[in-house]
């Protein structure tokens, strides 16, 4: 991911996916990253809200039967089961931040992303709210993951910087190690 150059100041939504699964290329048949959807075996899904910023407004100072981990962006996102919303199966190994995973029956959509907070055990600790600058060439911030699965897992992320309602290919940070645009985590 480039420049921000050409994004609008406001909320955006960020998608985090952490899974041992090796998520398949896009087709690029649609005109939403089709990694962003689905269910995979292990891991968690979070969805944030970041809001961008302009520089000159800041001051000095698989299986059928596992219970479940999804989204709860709004579904314009895909967030729904039935709109093919990612989820992944409860894992106490691999989940993003310090709280292992919560269980829904359903995406929990919401216009604060934080609809599956409100519904269970808020487990969505894996990166802090913030702020992102316009106009900077590149963004720096922590995500805290927890692996203790013993394998490398891979961390994607999707930021929707055109405020489209869609996670697209060119939104995934695609400049980790892994070549599937995942960022390895052992």
């Amino acid at each position: 991911m480039t420049g921000f150059s050409n994004v609008s100041n406001g909320d955006q939504f960020l998608r985090l996916r952490i899974t041992s699964d090796n998520l398949p290329a896009d087709d690029a048949l649609t005109s939403w990253d089709e990694r962003s959807l689905g269910a995979v075996d292990d891991g968690e899904i979070e969805d944030h809200i970041l809001t961008i910023i302009d520089a000159l407004e800041i001051e000095e100072d698989e299986n059928p039967f596992s219970p479940l981990d999804y989204g709860d962006a709004p579904d314009t996102y895909k967030t729904l089961k039935a709109s093919d919303g990612p989820s992944h199966a409860s894992s106490i190994d691999i989940y993003l931040g310090t709280i292992a995973t919560d269980i829904e029956s359903d995406g929990v959509p919401n216009n604060d992303a934080n609809g599956d907070n409100n519904a269970d055990t808020n487990d969505e600790d894996g990166i802090a709210a913030y702020s992102l600058v316009a106009h900077n060439n590149f963004i720096s911030h922590a995500i805290d993951v927890t692996n203790t699965s013993g394998a490398e897992v891979c961390l994607y992320a999707w930021l929707d910087l055109d405020r489209s309602g869609t996670f697209e290919v060119d939104e995934l940070f695609n400049t980790g190690r892994e070549s599937d645009g995942g960022y390895g985590v052992a």
